[in-house]
């Protein structure tokens, strides 16, 4: 099961790397700048940016583990990105399903 979310935001960059500090104690996390991964137990986020958007697209096998994901992941940005209030648009495609 996949699920996407973009958000909008001039400091996206920013945001990937605190997604990756917060996570990189406990998890694994790869992350280049304007792309990355993380990786958690019961699912997986992959990230891309670029200037002014951030792209997140979590996986995961069984939908209680994808909606886990989401809900860590939202968590996590929701904390970097407070000041900003971002917007965001969830797309839910069951490709694997």
């Amino acid at each position: 099961m996949e699920q996407h979310a973009e958000f909008q935001t001039r400091k996206a960059r920013q945001c990937i790397a605190s997604l990756r500090q917060r996570f990189a104690r406990k998890v694994r996390v790869q992350n280049n700048g304007t792309s990355g991964q993380i990786e958690l137990s019961f699912g997986t986020c992959a990230l891309k940016t670029d200037e002014t958007h951030l792209e997140l697209s979590e996986t995961a096998s069984a939908q209680v583990d994808l909606d886990k994901t989401v809900e860590v992941i939202t968590n996590q940005l929701e904390r970097s990105a407070y000041r900003e209030n971002p917007v965001n648009e969830f797309r839910l495609s069951l490709a694997g399903a």
